[in-house]
């Protein structure tokens, strides 16, 4: 594999807008280089790295922060699983890969994958077992999965040849209705003029948001308090389970208006929002799922113009 052909690749992922699974395998400091390599052709903006060894141009993920990532967004998602992995911190961080992203594995060959302990996963263990003990368990259900999954499999070999063991088969290009700009999508235009109708039509009838990561939600929010905003609505909060989590809402709603708009969207804390109940013309709730049931109930029950946005998926309790 050529770093034309993964950028073929990329490209192809990018127009269909589906992430670009990769899993490399071979010898740790091989893996490194070549990763090395991709990101200085590449040059992804937002690149977030798991594991050992993050490159400069890369944010380290640290394991405390996975809760956190849900509502956030990379371009490229690279997992360096050569001297262990955190199975839970892998799924959320997953979730907020974009649209034709890469998500990049790096492991080592498969015999000494299997044997290899896995630090990270020393709390899942029993007593009285040991990384090396259970060094088996869950490596060798997730390499299994992997050799079930459609990604792009290939094997880095010392000398840096690349055989590839396994091609993607992307789905049929789907045939999207037409939308104007800034909307990536009609899906997102939709959803942007449903929210505009929460403040121009009646009171007290909210709106729930829902979809499946990366269509676009949060984006619909910002987008939307644009409109708003130029509409002369100067009181629109939102508020999500940290403001990192409501980031993409507010970057998309700072692209679309001017410097004297800049602050009719404003991020207040859930708690803060329940406590001093401020007057809004709209309040935004994004990554609803992660908050408690009762705090929304509250939320309803004061605010007669509200938005719910949220994934169903990937939440415990609430979601």
């Amino acid at each position: 594999m050529r770093l034309q052909q993964l950028g073929q690749l990329l490209q192809q992922a990018a127009a269909q807008r589906v992430r670009l699974p990769v899993w490399l395998q071979g010898e740790p400091a091989a893996l490194l280089h070549f990763a090395n390599q991709l990101l200085a052709q590449f040059a992804p903006e937002r690149c977030w790295w798991l594991g050992d060894e993050a490159p400069e141009q890369c944010t380290a993920l640290k394991q405390a922060k996975a809760h956190q990532l849900l509502g956030t967004e990379c371009d490229w998602l690279v997992i360096n699983a050569c001297s262990g992995f955190n199975g839970d911190q892998i799924a959320a961080a997953s979730g907020a890969l974009k649209a034709g992203g890469l998500w990049l594995l790096l492991t080592p060959p498969t015999d000494s994958w299997l044997t290899q302990p896995n630090p990270d996963h020393q709390p899942l263990l029993s007593y009285p077992l040991t990384p090396p003990a259970g060094a088996q368990g869950f490596t060798a259900f997730w390499l299994k999965t992997l050799q079930q999954a459609n990604l792009l499999h290939a094997q880095l070999a010392a000398d840096g040849e690349i055989k590839i063991l396994q091609q993607p088969i992307f789905p049929p290009l789907a045939v999207s209705a037409e939308c104007e700009p800034p909307f990536k999508t009609a899906g997102q235009q939709t959803a942007v003029s449903a929210i505009i109708k929460v403040v121009t039509g009646h009171r007290r009838r909210p709106l729930v948001l829902t979809a499946d990561r990366g269509c676009g939600k949060s984006a619909a929010l910002g987008l939307a308090a644009a409109q708003l905003a130029k509409q002369g609505k100067q009181r629109i909060l939102i508020t999500a389970p940290s403001q990192l989590q409501a980031s993409v809402a507010l970057a998309h709603f700072a692209s679309q208006v001017q410097q004297a708009q800049q602050n009719a969207l404003q991020f207040i804390a859930i708690d803060q929002l329940l406590a001093e109940q401020p007057a809004a013309d709209l309040v935004l709730v994004d990554e609803a799922a992660a908050l408690p049931a009762p705090q929304l109930q509250q939320l309803v029950n004061h605010y007669s113009r509200l938005v719910f946005a949220s994934t169903e998926h990937g939440y415990e309790g609430t979601g």
